[in-house]
Order: structure tokens, then C-alpha cells, then sequence
């Protein structure tokens, strides 16, 4: 559980969260704040994604499972969390295949989200 206080006044005393004010208001919130945060790597279908380095700053992106109509969305995101890139795969008789071009990115380390309604995993690739 976490406290916020949140005040407002037309005064000069803002920084003094407690203190007396002639004009505004102060209230406080609770906010429940519960899960994990991080990269898991305990997953369900995990093991069935495999991101493989190949030459030039391309990653080979496989995911297997069972065919489906279904399109498999697939997000690349750099260390500040900034969104790079996005796609939608097909899949082709169990298996969604894409080769991920970064050779027009720095150096770094990226992260690689697969995600739908029974999957989301996050995999780290790193560019040299």
C-alpha cells in the first residue's frame, strides 16, 4: 500500500504538503500496488520462442505452435522503453518465422515482445 498526497492551492506554500492554506485543497490517495515487475523467464510457451543471432544485425524470430489463423504481434523496444518497431506475423503451418533487421539501430541492448491474450513473453538481443 502507498499513500499519495496530492495538493492544490493558489498560494505560495506548495511545499509545505501539510501546512495551512488560505485557497485549495489536499488529498490523499491509496494506491495497492502488487505483481511482479520485471522479465520473468517462467512463462507458459517460452521455450517455444527463439530469437537467434545471424550476421549484420538481423535476429532470426521463430515461434512455434499450433497452426491458427491468428496473427502474432511482435514489438521491438530500446533500453529507455521507447517503441522501435511493430509487426504482426503469419503463421505458417505452427510456425511464425521473422528476420528482424536491426543494422539500422546503435549498439545496445533491445528488447523483444511477443504478446497476445495466452502469451507474453519479453526477450532481450543485444546489437553490437
Amino acid at each position: 500500500m502507498h499513500i499519495m498526497r496530492v495538493r492544490g492551492t493558489d498560494g505560495s506554500n506548495v511545499l509545505i504538503p501539510c501546512g495551512d492554506m488560505n485557497y485549495g485543497r489536499t488529498n490523499d490517495y491509496t494506491a495497492n500496488i502488487s505483481g511482479a515487475v520485471g522479465i520473468g523467464t517462467d512463462l507458459p510457451n517460452e521455450e517455444n520462442l527463439s530469437i537467434n543471432p545471424l550476421p549484420g544485425a538481423q535476429f532470426l524470430l521463430t515461434y512455434t505452435t499450433t497452426p491458427s489463423s491468428d496473427k502474432l504481434p511482435v514489438s521491438v523496444y530500446d533500453a529507455k522503453g521507447q517503441l522501435l518497431a511493430y509487426y504482426t506475423l503469419t503463421n505458417h503451418a505452427g510456425v511464425y518465422t521473422y528476420t528482424l533487421d536491426m543494422s539500422n539501430t546503435s549498439a545496445g541492448v533491445y528488447m523483444v515482445k511477443v504478446g497476445t491474450p495466452s502469451l507474453n513473453v519479453v526477450k532481450r538481443i543485444v546489437v553490437q
